[in-house]
């Protein structure tokens, strides 16, 4: 099984071009135990600055591994003042579904 890990971050505006320097050195490094999930990452501009949101798949012996690389990932952009970061394990609504479903004998 997969266990699901949701990436927001959130740039302030006036840090775009710092951020637009750090990403290749990001996006570059491959991935080790996280695989993206789509053409994430994703991003919108919102009166607050910049939305970037992230989603993988990491097998479930390797959650804490791929929660540890979602944030490591991320470190060079902690240097910038106003940059938040969410790390989320969270499920698809089929997951959520079956774990609702009263049990079958």
């Amino acid at each position: 099984m997969c266990a699901n890990i949701l990436v927001t971050e959130w740039l302030p505006p006036d840090k775009g071009v710092e951020v637009a320097k750090l990403y290749p050195k990001i996006a570059q490094k491959p991935l080790k135990t996280l695989k993206r999930v789509g053409n994430s990452p994703y991003s919108t501009t919102t009166e607050a600055g910049i939305k970037v949101i992230a989603i993988y798949e990491v097998e479930d012996a390797k959650l804490n591994d791929g929660i540890k690389e979602a944030l490591t990932r991320r470190s060079l952009y902690m240097a910038i003042p106003g940059y938040r970061v969410q790390v989320e394990v969270v499920a698809t609504v089929a997951e959520t579904i079956a774990l609702l479903q009263p049990a079958t004998k």
